[in-house]
């Protein structure tokens, strides 16, 4: 087993290149998002326990519209501690297929992709004055890619935050890995 920076292990044989790279180097920083995820949840229920307060109508209108960003900055910040905390990104190259896996413990969908149709692998380059990688760049996000492919005309992300002397070093091993393949 080789590593690659403090996230990446890297196994390679004949048959199969197998990486995991984990989430977080330091698990400490999820309990403040925790901490946060609660307040949000106690901030929230106060805010709705006002919808029947006597209430005019625009003021429920209101209150349900926040009630429905609320819920869905509730989903990302859940999504985003249960990756901190428990998330790998599993890559596997074997029988000319490449896998990719984002799971928290053992939940997780699986990606297959023919390498015969994998082009152009290389670092993603981040646009820092685009609006997309500012929103992108928020701590409590779990998702900022760090390489890219394409198949079949669409541009397939994985190797989640990493930083550049580590996506260089695993670029180069998937690279050679799938020329061998």
């Amino acid at each position: 087993m080789k590593y690659i920076g403090k996230r990446i292990s890297v196994i390679k044989n004949q048959e199969e290149l197998s990486i995991v790279i984990s989430s977080s180097e330091n698990k400490r920083n999820a309990y403040f998002r925790l901490f946060w995820l609660l307040s949000w949840i106690v901030c929230g229920g106060i805010i709705l326990s006002l919808y029947n307060s006597g209430l005019r109508e625009k003021e429920k209108i209101f209150i349900y519209v926040f009630f429905v960003f609320w819920i869905y900055f509730l989903f990302r910040a859940t999504y985003s501690f249960l990756w901190k905390m428990w998330g790998m990104e599993i890559i596997k190259i074997r029988e000319e297929k490449f896998f990719i896996r984002k799971a928290i413990k053992t939940t997780g969908k699986i990606f297959i992709y023919e390498t015969d149709f994998i082009k152009n692998i290389r670092k993603k380059e981040v646009n820092l004055k685009s609006m997309v990688a500012a929103i992108s760049s928020a701590d409590w996000l779990e998702n900022r890619e760090t390489l890219a492919f394409d198949y079949y005309g669409r541009e397939i992300k994985f190797g989640y935050n990493l930083n550049d002397d580590d996506a260089k070093e695993l670029l180069k091993i998937v690279k050679h890995y799938l020329q061998k393949s």
